[in-house]
Formats: C-alpha cells, structure tokens, sequence
C-alpha cells in the first residue's frame, strides 16, 4: 500500500585516552609576561627578569611581610614586586633553567562516552507525484570524563603555564553528565513529471554536551593568577558545556534537461541554532561554550553536464550568510578594542566563508582493453575572519582555498596508474588564525602584571601544500 515505515535503534561507546602536550621556552614565555620592560630592552630572558626584580631590593628574610616594611614607599615598591615575581610566582628567587630550556604542560584526558538512541520513520505515497515522509528520534547520551595534569619532566620553575593554568596534584578532576533529546524531521517530496522533482523539509538536530580539555570550575581558580591554581577533586571539576540543537528549513529543486544530459540540484535553506558550542579564550584560557543564538541562510547550486562522449562538466557554487546574537562572551578582543561587550552582536560567525565555488572537468578515451582518462578541478572559497568581531575590529581575514589539480592516467580492468599535479599555480592559502593580542600592549593591573595576560599575536596556521607532483599506482583486488 501507500504506507511504508522503517524503525531502529542503534547504541554506541567511545573510550578516549589521550595526553595533551603544550610546549614552549622558558625565555620567551618570560619576555613576553614577565619582562617589565623586556619588549623595549635587553630584559629578555628569565636569567635577566630574575636578576633584574632582584636588583630591585634583596629581601629582609627575618620579616614575613618584608615587601610593605622597608623604608621608602618607592623602595618597598621594588620590593614588593621582587617578591611578587619571584617569589610569590615562581616560588624561588633563584633562576634555574629546565634541562631543555622548555615548560611543558601536559593534561592528561580520559573520556567514557556512551549513547544510545531509537527512531522511526514513516513514507505515505499520497499519489504518483506526491509523498510525505515524517521521522522521529529520541537520543540519550552519558559523558565520563576526567583531567589530571602531569608534572613537567624537564623539571622547569615555570610550571603549568602553556595550556592549563592550574595544575592537579592530588589526582584528576572527574564528572558525569547526561542529556537526552526528541528530534524530528518532516520532508516532502512532488514530481510534476519524471524529470522533476520539487521538495521541502524542516529538520531538527542535536548534538550532546561535553567537557573541556583544558579549563575547570570551582572555587579553587578565583581570583588566582595563571599558572598557580590547585585543582582539588571533588570540590573542582572538569569545564562543561551544554547541548547545541538546531532547526532547520530546506526547499529544493533537482531536474534533468537535455535529453539526460545535464542534472541541476539547487536548494535554499534558513536555520536556527540555539546554544551552538563554540570556542574562546579568556587570556591564554581556551575554553567551549555555548552561543545564544545564530541564525544562517544560504543558497546552493550544482550542476553536471555532458559536453559531449568524452567529455563531462561539473560545477556548483554557494552563498552563506549568518547573525549571531547573545556572543559577548566569545567577543574579549572587539571588547578591548572599542569597549563595547556588544559589539560583535549582530555579527555574521567566524570561519565561514560568504561564498564558495568549484568546477571539474573529466574526459576518458578508449585505448586498447582500457582508457585514458584525466580530470581538471578547482576549487575556492572567499577569505573569512577567524574571530567574531568585525573587519573593522579584527582586520586579518584567513586567505582560504585556491586550489587547482591535475590527473591524467590509464585503466585497465582492475588497474590502474596516473600522474597528478595539485595546486597547479602554487597558491598559498591557510588553515586558520589565531586573533589574539599584541604583546606590546604593556596596559596592566594594579599588581603590575598585564591584563590581558596574553602575548601571542594575531597569526595564521595551517599553510597550504605547495604545488606538489606525484606518481599513483593502484590495484583493486
């Protein structure tokens, strides 16, 4: 009959184990934080700082308060912030460097993760030209996780200051959430004719919550600088995030024209994202969590057509644009530059470029038992921001892909070899960026030290391969 359905369940189970490394030298990380005056001169090593908050005023060791009890104000000043850097923060008014001139910051991560789900679907064929399928789904999810950071091997003064800011050391800090969520899906489907076919849908989605890798929460990180925090199990725990859902609407078209010859897929969409799970920084603090809201509308278009026997073009091309809302805490850089939490609301998000486009053309020709055959691609997308404020906020954009390839080979039966060139004209493009702040900026607290606490400047990672040639080979058995 008009009627059919289909129904599921499906379980899954994930054990994560993983340490991650971050790694830096001792010098620089001392230039850039703790050098009062090392940008602008010769200050520029731990050796130099040390010696020279010492030279400030040795300390009266008989007193436990010696910074506020010597003299001059100006001169307990001087003291006070020997003490403060040296003492306080690294604990020792000795400089001895790690036996590689390296901190390293290890955090060791492990994940038990387990979900399951149930779903059904229902088809009902009203006529020939037009049918309605509807689904639904319930998903359940159950995080385990737990973080402990590793003490430095090469045995550095500067402890837990790459990645974590705090350090575990009466074992690892552990939690356990879980989340489960309805989700649907409605999609209708009209065929005024066999080479037509008009549809629409609306969506839902949902991805589950989860925990940081490199952030806690808990009484034991407030109001204590970076790198000196003390993790304490069951009154700390891992840094969480929320679940993200989203909605989504679709219309769509997909035909075929030219006797055959040439198929066209386009579709317009619009959603919603409510509580979206995202990246950002406090300081040097990399930290997931939720946006309020984003909405995103885009278009895209595909089509495929043969030139002629020999020949087959295909190319498409889209147009994306978004408004995030309820971001002021994901926007630290548009806040200190213009002052203004709000700043970035409004704004479109970052790493997605407004348009993108590609086009390939493959051609084969018999010869012999088999064929030769060769394929031009190319590939591109506009340059995007990497951060959330606006371009004129954040002006570095990512150059993002330019990409153009080359193959031309033989097959026969279940071989086959070519030759390749890809990224013909050796364009340069990148991954990503980190939008982070100038380390000149010298702007600092009342204890002297910087506010923003930041002082890797703004780069991009991630180079493209250069024009690169090669020899394949391959065999299916």
């Amino acid at each position: 009959g008009p009627l059919s359905w289909y129904a599921g369940v499906s379980y899954y189970k994930e054990n994560v184990d993983t340490i991650f490394l971050g790694q830096q030298s001792e010098d620089v990380y001392c230039s850039a934080y703790f050098s009062f005056y090392g940008i602008y001169n010769e200050y520029t090593t731990c050796e130099e700082t040390f010696d020279y908050y010492n030279y400030l005023g040795a300390p009266d060791v008989t007193h436990p308060d010696d910074a506020y009890y010597r003299g001059a104000y100006a001169y307990d000043y001087c003291c006070y912030m020997n003490a403060y850097y040296n003492q306080y923060y690294f604990g020792t008014y000795t400089w001895t460097p790690s036996a590689t001139g390296l901190q390293n910051d290890r955090n060791h991560i492990i994940g038990k993760y387990s979900g399951y789900s149930g779903y059904v679907n229902l088809d009902y064929q009203f006529n020939d030209a037009f049918d309605v399928s509807l689904g639904v789904r319930y998903n359940f999810d159950e995080k385990e996780f737990s973080q402990e950071v590793l003490e430095d091997p090469s045995g550095t003064i500067i402890t837990y200051r790459v990645q974590t800011g705090f350090s575990t050391p009466s074992g690892p800090l552990t939690d356990k959430q879980d989340w489960d969520k309805v989700t649907w899906r409605v999609v209708a489907n009209w065929h005024p004719n066999d080479d037509t076919l008009f549809f629409g849908s609306v969506t839902t989605g949902y991805k589950p919550g989860g925990f940081g890798s490199f952030n806690i929460e808990g009484p034991s990180c407030e109001g204590v600088k970076w790198g000196n925090c003390v993790g304490i199990p069951g009154v700390d725990r891992p840094g969480d995030f929320g679940p993200e859902t989203v909605i989504s609407y679709e219309i769509g078209y997909k035909g075929t024209l030219m006797d055959g010859r040439m198929q066209i897929s386009a579709n317009a969409f619009f959603y919603d994202y409510e509580d979206m799970q995202a990246i950002f920084e406090i300081g040097p603090r990399v930290i997931v969590d939720n946006i309020g809201q984003i909405d995103g509308t885009g278009v895209e278009i595909d089509v495929s057509t043969a030139l002629t026997e020999n020949f087959q073009m295909r190319v498409g091309g889209s147009w994306f644009d978004s408004e995030a809302t309820n971001v002021q805490v994901f926007c630290g850089n548009g806040e200190l530059v213009t002052g203004d939490p709000d700043t970035c609301e409004g704004n479109s998000i970052p790493w997605a470029p407004e348009w993108t486009a590609f086009a390939v053309l493959n051609a084969s020709f018999p010869a012999g038992n088999g064929e030769i055959f060769g394929n031009l691609a190319w590939t591109w997308e506009d340059d995007y921001r990497g951060d959330w404020p606006d371009p004129s906020v954040i002006f570095q954009r990512i150059e993002a892909i330019n990409q153009t390839d080359i193959v031309v080979g033989y097959r026969q039966g279940n071989w086959r070899i070519s030759a390749y060139v890809e990224n013909v004209f050796d364009q340069l493009w990148y991954d990503g960026n980190y939008a982070n702040d100038d380390p000149r900026n010298t702007s600092r607290d009342a204890d002297g030290v910087r506010d923003d606490g930041n002082p890797y400047t703004e780069h991009a990672f991630g180079p493209s391969r250069p024009r690169t040639a090669g020899v394949r080979f391959g065999y299916r058995f």
